[in-house]
């Protein structure tokens, strides 16, 4: 079977469902592929430069940063021991997530980005300085993923149209959310 562009689809073999994802390289991440493959490997002399970084920004939602270096020791120390940088200065705006992620991913709080790029909770905030555009601009392969609700959806907020990135599998975890939901309501019952 030919799946073409398709990233997400969704296999049914009698009662069992299985929810595949795929990551197909468009034509846009195959320029910026193609970007660093010739950067690194051009055969005219160029002056040492060291490999562009790899940028993980995590968030966790209702963890502060102290939390999570108590309760997540083993995944701090594989941080370190694989070099991340840590935002020891970094601290919450809000006890809530959409303010916070906004802050680290936008470089707004919600006051200011209703004020300019998403105004009323109707428009989404595809349009506001998201931190993956730099990235992009610099030819960066970028991904939004996120767990559960959306961030950007979460209190009534406009979300994001198409994620802006590259990659954005958040129709799939919606679709499996779904799924799950009237699965589950179907087999509760008959405990």
């Amino acid at each position: 079977m030919y799946l073409g562009n398709w990233e997400f689809f969704v296999i049914k073999c009698g009662i069992s469902l299985n929810f595949e994802a795929r990551f197909p390289i468009s034509t846009q991440v195959k320029k910026k592929l193609t970007f660093w493959h010739n950067e690194f490997s051009s055969p005219l002399p160029k002056l040492p430069r060291p490999r562009p970084i790899n940028v993980i920004l995590l968030g966790i939602d209702s963890t502060s940063r102290s939390d999570a270096v108590r309760g997540l020791p083993k995944t701090i120390a594989l941080f370190q021991e694989m070099g991340f940088h840590d935002f020891q200065g970094y601290h919450s705006i809000s006890p809530h997530r959409l303010p916070n992620f906004m802050g680290f991913l936008m470089g707004l709080n919600q006051s200011t980005a209703r004020g300019t790029c998403s105004p009323n909770s109707e428009i989404p905030f595809d349009s506001c300085p998201l931190i993956w555009k730099e990235y992009s601009a610099q030819n960066y392969v970028t991904m939004y993923l996120e767990h559960g609700v959306q961030t950007f959806n979460w209190g009534g907020a406009s979300g994001l149209k198409d994620g802006t990135t590259d990659y954005y599998p958040h129709p799939l975890f919606t679709a499996i959310r779904r799924v799950r939901s009237k699965v589950r309501s179907c087999v509760l019952p008959c405990r």
